[in-house]
C-alpha cells in the first residue's frame, strides 16, 4: 500500500508479479511505503512503538504518513490478524 497526499495505490504481489488492484483485499501480509519512519534501517514489522514511531514523526512528512498511518488502520479493521510491515 503506497498512500500518499493525494492517491492510493494498492498492489496484489503474487510471486513476485505485481497486480494493481482498486480495494484492499485477503492477503498473507501487507506491505505499506513510509516515508519517514525514523532511525529504522530496514522493514518493520508494525507494532505499537513502530507505529508510533511514525506517528511520531509526522511533522516532517506529513502529506505522506498521515495517510499511511490512515492505511494502516483501514487494514487492521478489514483485515484483522494479518501482518503488516513498514517499509
Amino acid at each position: 500500500m503506497n498512500a500518499g497526499s493525494t492517491s492510493l495505490k494498492l498492489h496484489l504481489v503474487i510471486d513476485g508479479e505485481a497486480q494493481e488492484v482498486s480495494d484492499i483485499v485477503e492477503a498473507d501480509a501487507v506491505g505499506h511505503r513510509i516515508v519517514h519512519g525514523g532511525d529504522f534501517d530496514a522493514p518493520q514489522l508494525l507494532d505499537e512503538q513502530v507505529e508510533g514511531e511514525i506517528r511520531r514523526l509526522t511533522e516532517l512528512a506529513p502529506l505522506q504518513n498521515r495517510p499511511a498511518l490512515e492505511g494502516i488502520a483501514r487494514v487492521r479493521e478489514r483485515l484483522p490478524g494479518v501482518p503488516q510491515v513498514a517499509v
